[in-house]
């Protein structure tokens, strides 16, 4: 449910104890984060789904938020968080641009390890809750080809499910930040260092996973250098010592990740045509682009000719990569 402006100033009068100088919605009133300025600063108030979660994205700050990591948090109000401003631009905003440099690529990929390195030493580790627990998920997460196919009228890709599972659900779990898309990190102008926001999801999967989120999002740059160069920074910080198969993990979950995300956008795009590219960064949104699928999905075919078990996905990111280049296509 979207928090109402009359809402929003009823929680900053019980947080702050007085009324705020103004409330603003860099991400539409849809949103339910909002910024309070107050005496001339601004604050980030956020309401989570329950208390509980709440309580788990206030612990994430708690241990990151003094490190730089990530926002500071200053109050938590059942199911309200209230932390520090970070002024900046998002990283996605910067990715998506012209401007995009392997500095600032390789910055945002080091600091996910470093963020899981920071919660490993903080004990992050035996308070967080484990993400994709249920009995299930995965095998969810592997029928979304299927579910794309048979959406589209396009032939359904036959996978080994079991050896994919298998590669899925080996790896040992660790804290994640999870949702490490580049929309929610900010690049703080003094430093030139992001800053992640958005906590609430935050768990322990395996270490790859936020890695994943960040290349194969449909903002992040094209071709194999950027993410080359993501790989290797953020494989720097554990000095490439893994417990699993890094690379081949990383190409598994990485590859169904960019069919998550090109199902979201075939999804907006289903019910609201393509999308504007500067409106949609602005607002922080999924990049329901055609130039901006077309590049999703070409990843997805070079990374799933490297898996024998992935192969058989490519015809599929063919197909909706022809779906995106077809002029006039909203169905």
């Amino acid at each position: 449910m979207r928090i109402t402006p009359p809402e929003a100033r009823q929680i900053v009068q019980q947080i702050f104890g007085a009324q705020p100088d103004r409330v603003e919605w860099p991400g539409g009133r849809s949103r339910k984060t909002f910024i309070v300025v107050y005496a001339g600063k601004k604050y980030v108030v956020s309401r989570r789904s329950g208390p509980g979660r709440a309580r788990l994205e206030a612990t994430a700050l708690e241990a990151l938020g003094q490190r730089g990591l990530a926002p500071v948090l200053l109050h938590l109000h059942e199911s309200w968080v209230v932390q520090s401003y970070i002024p900046g631009e998002r990283l996605a905003e910067l990715l998506a641009g012209d401007t995009a440099s392997s500095d600032m690529v390789a910055a945002a990929a080091r600091s996910l390890a470093l963020i899981q390195r920071a919660a490993a030493e903080a004990g992050l580790n035996a308070l967080m809750p484990v993400i994709g627990a249920r009995d299930g998920w995965v095998a969810d997460l592997l029928a979304i080809p299927s579910r794309i196919a048979a959406g589209h009228g396009w032939p359904e890709p036959q996978l080994d499910l079991e050896r994919l599972e298998h590669i899925l659900s080996q790896p040992p779990r660790s804290f994640v930040k999870w949702d490490a898309r580049p929309g929610n990190a900010v690049m703080a102008p003094v430093s030139r260092q992001p800053v992640w926001i958005d906590w609430e999801h935050a768990g322990l999967r395996v270490a790859a996973d936020d890695l994943a989120w960040l290349v194969c999002d449909e903002w992040f740059p094209a071709g194999q250098s950027a993410e080359r160069v993501a790989i290797d920074a953020f494989k720097s910080i554990y000095a490439d010592q893994f417990e699993f198969d890094f690379d081949r993990y990383l190409r598994c979950f990485g590859v169904f990740h960019m069919l998550v995300r090109a199902s979201l956008i075939l999804g907006q795009v289903a019910k609201h045509g393509w999308g504007d590219e500067t409106k949609l960064l602005a607002l922080d949104q999924i990049g329901s682009v055609p130039s901006r699928l077309i590049t999703l999905c070409e990843r997805g075919q070079r990374w799933s000719a490297l898996e024998p078990a992935l192969q058989p996905l490519a015809p599929l990111f063919a197909s909706i990569s022809e779906f995106a280049a077809k002029p006039g296509t909203d169905h």
